[in-house]
């Protein structure tokens, strides 16, 4: 995990100007939802689209800041494309482009901190080491993992494979889609996407490196695919497997 004084030092990232923008954030968020702006006898604090609009323009500097550590400590080497949501958006995003790679990483707060990603090149995971399952696993022990799958590429085999659906576990699901695809359509054009969810309760001492942490996994997990991609492009006889 990344250290605190990297983050400062390299990243200019510091931990407690984060917390007070997260703090400023869900207090003005709050009153969004709770405050009737046409309601003249209530003596709560109003909303203040001002504030909204300076507190979105800090978290939108975080979030550049933390994924440009992300990339570096992932050792990417190509140059991304980013978007990002307008101060005007309940939800503040942060999304980046990988032309090349083909990869997209999106990071935000609703709730949460969150970074989603489709996972792509899905029916090259067969040619994936240890190290790919590992860092996959990591991201569970990081974060709230969640993956929400591709439904359409697997609504014929719900009907044949009924007994193994309508299980919860998400690492579960991901696989057991990628196995009924490769058995039974002997492909895995698409898969689903991956959400990590960080509670905003802990400070950002800790908040920050574990934050990272997973962007940069992300980018790695989707780099060892593109490689696998790049050098299997048709296929390989079985028992060859990809080694990063």
């Amino acid at each position: 995990m990344i250290s605190i004084q990297k983050l400062e030092q390299r990243y200019d990232l510091n931990p407690n100007d984060f917390d007070q923008t997260l703090v400023d954030y869900y207090q003005n968020s709050q009153r969004i939802r709770l405050i009737d702006p046409n309601d003249k006898t209530s003596n709560e604090p109003r909303y203040d689209a001002e504030k909204h609009k300076e507190i979105h323009v800090r978290l939108i500097s975080f979030f550049d800041k933390i994924m440009a550590a992300a990339s570096r400590e992932a050792k990417n080497k190509e140059e991304y494309k980013y978007t990002f949501t307008e101060y005007d958006e309940i939800i503040p995003k942060y999304g980046i482009l990988l032309e090349e790679q083909e990869l997209e990483i999106t990071i935000g707060l609703f709730r949460d901190l969150f970074v989603t990603y489709e996972i792509q090149f899905a029916n090259h995971i067969k040619y994936m080491n240890d190290n790919f399952y590992l860092k996959l696993f990591e991201l569970g022990n990081i974060g709230k993992f969640r993956f929400h799958e591709e439904k359409l590429s697997i609504s014929s085999l719900r009907e044949t494979n009924k007994h193994l659906f309508n299980k919860r576990g998400n690492f579960y699901k991901l696989f057991r889609n990628y196995f009924l695809t490769q058995v039974e359509q002997k492909y895995t054009s698409k898969l689903g996407i991956i959400t990590i969810e960080l509670d905003t309760r802990k400070k950002g001492k800790s908040l920050l490196p574990e934050y990272i942490w997973a962007i940069k996994i992300l980018f790695e997990i989707h780099e060892m695919l593109w490689k696998a991609k790049i050098k299997y492009p048709i296929g390989l006889p079985e028992n060859h497997f990809f080694a990063s």
